[in-house]
């Protein structure tokens, strides 16, 4: 099936196709990992019933795995979000064991019931059209072994010709933390909602700030009905703050968020708008994915969402190895507060990384600052297994992986949209120091599988469109099924 064509309004160009020629729409299909948590639960369950019946337990007490078999995801769109050209790219990755078939699902409007399902190939990247303006919500559902590796992301290129965003498209889930927004005059964010399940969601919206957590009963037990799109702007929450940091936790229900965020160069100036990447908890080890070499500036914000001060220790991971900045290598954070830090000098201009070690759990990213447009490093776990990202046309991209606590590497292989390898290699990682691999221009989209312990790391995009960074994250392939422990002997 085709995915529907919205066609410009005022403010919006057409999509533009990829280099490689124009290709039609492709409709998808759900995307996260909801269903196998459903079958986890159906296997504990059946397999606490057969050890009350009297079956020998001993085959149910060690661990083992089940392959992804549906996912479902969401891209959103902000409703001060100004006019751009969006569209939404879709993989089921190349992977080792990884084939078979299976049904997508894609609806630009979050409406999957309507959306017909189509067969998926492996390696082949899907451009599709993104969800009209917002606010307003895209939904991709696969079912089947294609679910397994997949990912989907937004790609939105600002008409203003300098603001480039990347948004990973997500999976619903009961709790999101989003860290660098704003709610002052030339820092504005707006947070999105969306509920692509079928019961209604309620959620409740914390916002941190300088001055600490802003008190507003309007945030709390707000209802994103199923297939609905709700949008909060900050600056009706916390007005005035420059550097905020947004908590959304679901005590019914789960919710898709993403927070579009738009900083002005220049005081007075048009603000380039980019996403700001998730972080699904807080916590004392903050790894953020390595930062773009060319940048003016570079401003690290760390959030304390709890009751206790937190004193924060920051390392930065350059090409030699890790060091503590001459300024600012421990942040006091009051209890509730945010802190910035520039990170400018320390930084230079080598591929880098930040790694935060707290008292108590944070959150904390990475803003850089280039001409007009501004991007994030989000807050990433070392790869416990192959991670993907897009490149985006028209820009030059670079992986940039950090090593872990010892020298170890990562194997990184560059595809077409058809999913033929284009070029590969294999990075060598020295022990906490960062490295990067220049991507072919003719690529479309790389595959990351670490090889070594603790790695972590990113795409990086530096084009005249603006700057944008994609996290790398494990791609959905297996489901770890509970050890089943007998109820009665």
């Amino acid at each position: 099936m085709t995915a529907p064509q919205p066609s410009p309004g005022p403010g919006r160009r057409a999509a533009t196709r990829r280099a490689s020629g124009p290709k039609e729409p492709r409709t998808l299909d759900r995307g996260a990992v909801a269903g196998g948590v459903t079958l986890l639960l159906a296997l504990g369950a059946a397999g606490v019933t057969a050890a009350v019946a009297g079956t020998d337990p001993a085959a149910s007490t060690s661990a083992s795995t089940v392959p992804v078999d549906h996912v479902v995801n969401a891209c959103l769109r902000a409703g001060s979000t100004p006019g751009s050209d969006a569209e939404v790219l879709s993989l089921s990755a190349p992977l080792p064991d990884q084939d078979g078939q299976g049904t997508v699902r894609y609806a630009a409007d979050a409406d999957l019931e309507k959306a017909d399902g189509q067969q998926a190939a492996r390696g082949e990247l899907d451009t599709l059209d993104a969800a009209g303006p917002g606010p307003s919500a895209a939904a991709l559902e696969a079912d089947g072994a294609i679910a397994a590796g997949r990912a989907t992301w937004q790609v939105d290129e600002g008409d203003d010709g300098v603001s480039l965003g990347v948004q990973e498209c997500g999976a619903p889930r009961g709790v999101w933390w989003f860290t660098g927004a704003g709610a002052g005059l030339d820092h504005q964010s707006e947070l999105v909602l969306t509920n692509v399940d079928p019961g209604p969601a309620v959620v409740d919206v914390t916002v941190h700030g300088p001055d600490g957590t802003a008190d507003d009963t309007s945030t709390r037990g707000i209802t994103v009905p199923p297939g609905e799109t709700v949008p909060l702007p900050m600056v009706e929450v916390a007005p005035q703050a420059e550097e905020i940091a947004v908590g959304v936790t679901a005590s019914k229900g789960r919710v898709v968020a993403a927070v579009s965020d738009g900083v002005a160069a220049e005081p007075g100036a048009e603000p380039a708008t980019d996403w700001l990447p998730a972080q699904s908890a807080p916590s004392r080890t903050v790894r953020l994915a390595g930062m773009p070499v060319r940048a003016d500036r570079r401003t690290l914000v760390v959030a304390n969402p709890s009751d206790r001060e937190a004193l924060v220790d920051v390392e930065v991971a350059g090409e030699g190895g890790s060091f503590a900045p001459t300024e600012g290598a421990q942040l006091r954070v009051p209890p509730g507060s945010v802190v910035s830090s520039d990170l400018t000098d320390a930084v230079g201009r080598e591929a880098s990384a930040v790694v935060l070690r707290s008292s108590v759990p944070v959150t904390a990213t990475v803003r850089s600052t280039s001409g007009a447009d501004s991007s994030y490093a989000g807050a990433v776990l070392p790869l416990g297994g192959p991670g993907a990202a897009p490149v985006v046309p028209g820009n030059d991209a670079a992986v940039v992986l950090t090593g872990g606590p010892v020298a170890g590497g990562a194997a990184v292989v560059a595809y077409r949209d058809d999913g033929s390898e284009v070029d590969s290699t294999r990075m060598q990682l020295q022990a906490r120091a960062t490295a990067l691999w220049d991507v072919p221009r003719k690529a479309d989209y790389v595959v990351v599988t670490p090889q070594g312990a603790g790695v972590f790391g990113g795409l990086v995009l530096d084009g005249d469109d603006g700057l944008a960074q994609v996290p790398l994250r494990p791609l959905p392939v297996e489901l770890r099924m509970p050890v089943v422990e007998p109820a009665l002997r």
